[in-house]
């Protein structure tokens, strides 16, 4: 496949990304923006998912691959078939490919697709191992649990901090009551939160592991994070950023630990708008540490907590709903799951996350200290990596949506309304399946600042310095900044922000974490749908909820939110015959089946090797 910058000028050939589907068919995402076109299976020629590639615009609105420009994926892993057959592990690319090269079938294969024709690099070991499995996501996306020998060696150097290193910083240890509130397991607590409330309204500090004192620029230590981007959470396992010595130890705000911190102090009225926001490089004390259970039942009113710090989490909660109203973020609530494992690694349980108050809370607080991070970048004129969601240029396809789940009837323009109407009649999963279709992705950069879906002008990655290097690269810059003014720099709210800095070398950067961070995610969501696929497995034919978020001439894909997981219930399993879809509604002779109606569905069909989830209708609830 051949990397070119080519742009045809016939009308019946376009270029875009290719984005393809577990079942064979997929969607060329226009470069040039527009409506996504359908991508019949088998048509999609050379592509791979995530390809940029050249395609033929057919009269009948759908698109047929042509040519390949670029291959987004350098890596496969996957099966070797025998015979020079190799079937990937990627969900997303759901064919046997040519390879060359030596294995035996069974053999679990890293294959590389660059530059021509697939080769493999190494066999990995048998298929169907689990630790097998899982090395192979890894190796695909370039993902080493293991540290080099160099970085381990300068992280245990490291030392505690003493009277030397908090000279020059914000003392805030007797100052102000800190507390930290993460899950019950956490072992690295890079987050702090204070807050005060008085006649002139609210004092909210968020305060962050300095993380940036200890990895210096060009470091052994910078040189691993950098290169990895980001931590992996896996189900039952992270792969850190950093050596433990800083992610448990150092940068963790544990309770009555002195700490270096980087905070953000905003002061806002009582009606919750923003006065003025001082930056400093502080040092703190936690005063108690919080599980988010805990901290949620003290926001409800359920228990009672002694002294300041009871106080302090309802005026957390206070503040926080202040915040949440004020802010014009598109908010679709997505089930999510919890994976239970015995103690040989199987999943044995699979449960709802809980959506408790304390999440909601710090995640606003979280926000607000973003958004001001990158404004004080803007302000100054410092070139910065910027967390960017795109404007979508083409949003009738969720609008059709919303107006097939009766949520946007006549003349409504705000999509925030219309969504919320959605969410409110129990279409979630459906309306927040249009959406993903049609939103580009995040992206790290120094070129534009905005972030559509927050609703934010401008908007960076400041708060989790211990697992991702972007905001490792922020801190890096925002403490530069701190340094030369010799102390705390203070921030009034402004009209118009100045538009961003570009920067060569920091854009390259942004490009890597971009990168680093979509491979970490794809590692994640690969392992985790496998692992809830194996469990079904054991589970057997259970009848379970589903709420149907795409509809196709093949069948219905349905979203199964008591497993975090979706499937697909194909034609040939629904009564009757003679289907067609058209404008989210499959019709029969007999039923027709609509976007966003609920089903109860059985397992018909599992394959995790593939991460195929077949349906069948199951008994009426």
């Amino acid at each position: 496949m051949k990397k070119k910058d080519r742009r045809d000028g016939s009308s019946s050939r376009v270029q875009g990304t290719y984005s393809g589907h577990q079942r064979g068919f997929g969607f060329l995402v226009l470069q040039g923006g527009g409506e996504d076109l359908f991508v019949p299976p088998r048509h999609e020629g050379p592509a791979l998912d995530g390809d940029t590639v050249i395609a033929e615009r057919r009269g009948d609105g759908t698109a047929k691959g042509r040519e390949g420009l670029e291959r987004s994926r350098l890596l496969l892993s996957g099966t070797c078939m025998g015979r020079g057959a190799f079937f990937p592990d990627a969900q997303h690319v759901p064919k046997v490919l040519d390879v060359e090269g030596k294995a035996n079938k069974g053999d679990k294969v890293l294959v590389s697709t660059w530059p021509e024709k697939l080769r493999i690099r190494r066999v990995i070991g048998r298929a169907g191992d689990p630790a097998v499995e899982d090395t192979a996501v890894l190796a695909e996306l370039e993902i080493s649990p293991g540290f080099p020998r160099d970085a381990l060696a300068q992280a245990a150097k490291l030392k505690e901090p003493g009277p030397a290193q908090f000279r020059g910083r914000l003392d805030l240890r007797e100052a102000t009551t800190v507390v930290t509130v993460d899950p019950v397991s956490s072992r690295d607590f890079d987050d702090a939160i204070s807050l005060e409330h008085g006649g002139r309204g609210w004092r909210l500090g968020v305060h962050i592991a300095d993380v940036s004192h200890y990895v210096r620029p060009g470091s052994a230590i910078d040189r691993e994070a950098r290169k990895r981007g980001t931590s992996v959470y896996l189900p039952n396992r992270v792969i850190p950023m950093l050596p433990e010595k800083l992610s448990d130890d150092l940068c963790s705000l544990r309770e009555g630990v002195d700490r270096l911190a980087v905070s953000v102090l905003m002061q806002y009225d009582n009606r919750g708008e923003l006065l003025e926001t001082t930056f400093a490089r502080s040092v703190i004390r936690s005063d108690r540490r919080f599980s988010y259970e805990r901290a949620s039942r003290v926001m409800d009113r359920k228990v009672k907590e002694a002294g300041g710090v009871g106080e302090l989490l309802l005026n957390m909660a206070r503040l926080a709903r202040i915040l949440k109203r004020k802010r014009p973020s598109l908010d679709v609530p997505r089930e999510e799951i919890d994976l239970v494992f015995n103690g040989q690694g199987d999943v044995v349980d699979i449960r709802p996350t809980s959506q408790d108050a304390a999440h909601g809370v710090i995640e606003e607080f979280m926000l607000a200290a973003n958004r001001e991070v990158a404004r004080l970048m803007l302000a100054r004129g410092r070139p910065a990596l910027f967390r960017h969601h795109p404007e979508p240029t083409e949003m009738s396809s969720v609008w059709e949506a919303l107006r097939q789940l009766g949520a946007a009837a006549g003349k409504e323009r705000s999509l925030r309304r219309a969504v919320g109407r959605a969410v409110s009649s129990g279409h979630g999963p459906a309306v927040s399946a249009a959406m993903l279709r049609c939103m580009p992705k995040a992206v790290y950069t120094t070129g534009n600042a905005s972030h559509f879906n927050l609703g934010f002008e401008a908007y960076t990655h400041f708060t989790s310095p211990i697992r991702r290097y972007a905001d490792l690269s922020v801190h890096g810059t925002l403490c530069e900044l701190l340094r030369r003014t010799r102390g705390p720099l203070k921030r009034t709210p402004e009209g118009q922000v100045p538009d961003p800095v570009h920067d060569t070398a920091l854009e390259d950067l942004a490009r890597h974490v971009t990168a680093r961070a979509a491979g970490a995610g794809r590692a994640e969501s690969r392992i985790r749908r496998r692992r809830v696929l194996e469990f079904l497995l054991r589970l057997g034919n259970v009848p379970t909820r589903g709420q149907i978020t795409m509809v196709v001439d093949r069948g219905l894909l349905v979203d199964l939110p008591e497993y975090g997981t979706s499937g697909f219930l194909s034609v040939e399993m629904l009564p009757g015959e003679d289907y067609r879809a058209e404008q989210g509604v499959l019709s029969g002779k007999r039923r027709s089946y609509r976007l966003g109606e609920d089903l109860s569905v059985c397992i018909h069909r599992i394959d995790p090797s593939s991460s195929k989830l077949d349906l069948s209708l199951g008994p009426r609830f």
